[in-house]
């Protein structure tokens, strides 16, 4: 079976150590594409093709084409697949231009909504952040703000979607509630000490300027240099 014999070398190259990272990112591309070649509808391998796309390895600018360009025909093949498109949303962003961003929204929006019609697909809010992440990067933070609302709904306990909406309330010129989110926080967090300068910025946001400074003397006798 030469398909998945290509995936499962692609698997070894995968494992090979660090060292090896260039090679290793090469041939298994390499592998994936010609097993993609051979079964053009088989979602694992295009699974497999975008995991590596997204991993910090993948620098390539060359792969990372490639990759987009095989994940759109999987998307065309398996137009419901939510976690196709939540790949390609990812891989758009990564480029960060405003027209990836645009083309990013819309994957982002598409994996929403064939991740909304699966049984638990409420509770994967992995498309609603990003697409919050989108709207922040190009410059629309209120638009930010109901994805992070359903992500919220869907794990309410997500430190990751409390951090977006720091973000986005800091971007809105709301630094007082941004800082009534952070704090909710910083106790949840093992290394607080950036999330504390964050802190200081809201505040001086704020025009506290008296806490601001007080904060930042205290961190610096906390953190000494």
């Amino acid at each position: 079976d030469e398909p998945r014999w290509h995936g499962l070398a692609a698997s070894i190259c995968q494992a090979l150590p660090d060292q090896e990272a260039a090679v290793e990112l090469q041939e298994t591309f390499h592998h994936l594409e010609e097993a993609i070649r051979l079964e053009p509808k088989h979602l694992p391998f295009y699974l497999s093709l975008g995991e590596i796309a997204l991993s910090h390895k993948a620098s390539n600018a060359t792969l990372q084409t490639k990759a987009t360009r095989l994940l759109e025909r999987a998307a065309r093949i398996h137009a419901s697949n939510s976690e196709i498109w939540l790949q390609l949303a990812q891989l758009h962003t990564k480029g960060g231009q405003s027209a990836n961003l645009e083309q990013a929204a819309r994957c982002a929006e598409q994996a929403i909504q064939h991740a909304t019609a699966l049984p638990k697909g409420g509770k994967d809010i992995r498309a609603h952040l990003l697409r919050a992440e989108i709207a922040l990067r190009q410059g629309h933070p209120e638009q930010a703000l109901p994805y992070i609302e359903k992500a919220q709904a869907g794990d309410p306990g997500s430190l990751e979607a409390l951090l977006v909406q720091v973000r986005a309330l800091k971007a809105m010129d709301q630094p007082t509630q941004a800082l009534k989110v952070l704090e909710r926080v910083i106790p949840l967090v093992e290394d607080s000490l950036p999330l504390a300068l964050q802190r200081v910025e809201l505040l001086v946001q704020a025009n506290e300027y008296e806490s601001a400074l007080a904060l930042l003397n205290q961190l610096a006798t906390a953190y000494p240099t």
